[in-house]
């Protein structure tokens, strides 16, 4: 018998706290955790909790922005480096193939592939617009495989979110 609360959360909410406790987002209670690759998705954290919801579903992507990021990562892997599949995703947030390669390749420099990202990168924080004008987060933390560019997004994105903030 456990003599202290327990919560169940998904995986996206948990990492968010995770940024928070030790990562981009140490020690800030105020955070949109976008991940982005073959699984989309965002975490929120507003005033250091996870918002639930009345329907425990605050914070989750709507289809149809699910299917906009979708689209873009498919978009993504038009790139040479890209590796489409014909197996689609069952789940809501699954996009088909790989963009890992163009990703590493991006964080290497390759002019092309890093070109990409930040398309890819950008059409995503197109994605949560409303979501970041309604929370005014102190951090948005990128997470999955778009995270693997690195330092080369960073600045192009906080040039992009700069422009939605009041």
């Amino acid at each position: 018998m456990l003599s202290s609360p327990v919560t169940v959360q998904n995986i996206l909410r948990m990492s968010t706290v995770g940024e928070r406790w030790c990562g981009a987002a140490q020690g800030v209670d105020n955070v949109i955790h976008l991940h982005a690759g073959r699984r989309m998705g965002l975490g929120l954290l507003v005033n250091g909790q996870t918002p639930q919801g009345f329907h425990g579903a605050a914070g989750e992507l709507s289809t149809t922005s699910s299917r906009k990021w979708i689209r873009s990562y498919n978009k993504l892997l038009d790139h040479p480096l890209g590796i489409p599949s014909s197996m689609v995703g069952a789940k809501r947030g699954t996009a088909t193939g790989d963009a890992r390669a163009i990703f590493d390749a991006a964080a290497s420099g390759d002019a092309r592939a890093l070109g990409a990202a930040k398309t890819f990168a950008r059409e995503l924080i197109m994605g949560i617009e409303s979501i970041f004008a309604l929370l005014d987060p102190e951090v948005v933390a990128i997470g999955g495989d778009l995270a693997r560019v690195g330092d080369p997004i960073v600045e192009p994105v906080r040039r992009q979110l700069a422009t939605l903030s009041p």
